[in-house]
């Protein structure tokens, strides 16, 4: 199954969940991309002592993306772990997932 993850908050909580769900399904062979879109492209200052959230996106196999309009909004840049996408690319994802899930 091709599984499409959009997260699109800068809450800890969620965003080590939603990674949490990306990674098992990851295990379950599933092909699973991660969209990060608005204040999802802050995650990498979200982890707190309870929720690492970097520590579960480190383990992530799939492909991930975060918006370069949100990263620009937001004063930062992709980087070669967190390619820029942009909205064809995230319409392109949708298309082809058999399953989108949104956080």
């Amino acid at each position: 199954m091709k599984m499409l993850i959009i997260i699109s908050t800068d809450d800890a909580e969620t965003i080590y969940n939603a990674m949490r769900l990306a990674n098992m399904a990851v295990k379950k062979k599933d092909e699973v991309s991660v969209f990060m879109l608005g204040k999802g492209v802050l995650y990498e200052k979200a982890s707190t002592a309870e929720f690492n959230v970097m520590q579960e996106m480190e383990r992530f196999e799939g492909d991930f993306y975060a918006c370069g309009v949100c990263l620009k909004s937001h004063g930062l840049e992709g980087s070669s772990t967190c390619p820029v996408g942009w909205m064809d690319d995230l319409y392109g994802l949708i298309a082809e997932a058999d399953k989108v899930v949104t956080f």
